[in-house]
């Protein structure tokens, strides 16, 4: 598996994870991931929006546009219903993969 491959699963559980506590908009989500150690889990923006459209066309967010600081408007992301057990599926499945990696690797 390619380390694209491995890094947008990753992403995407990290983007629901956060959507999953409060909305947020495309520019926030990003300068919070670059907060990861290393800056593993940072991408670019345009990289991100291409996520957010394909997360919401399968319906597991919402996008809403919403006042935001004088006359602009921004566009905001939370997640659905449908999201939520989609997240908890690939919460429970990076644990047993997770496990499953610190034995192999830990051997």
């Amino acid at each position: 598996m390619r380390k694209s491959e491995i890094m947008k699963g990753s992403v995407e559980l990290a983007v629901l994870t956060m959507l999953s506590k409060k909305k947020m908009y495309g520019y926030q989500i990003t300068q919070e991931l670059k907060t990861s150690k290393d800056n593993v889990l940072y991408i670019a923006e345009g990289t991100l929006y291409l996520m957010l459209k394909r997360l919401e066309k399968r319906k597991f967010i919402k996008g809403q546009w919403e006042k935001g600081r004088g006359k602009r408007k921004i566009h905001t992301y939370n997640v659905t219903p449908d999201g939520r057990k989609e997240l908890k599926a690939r919460q429970a499945h990076w644990k047993v993969l997770q496990g499953a990696l610190n034995k192999v690797i830990s051997a």
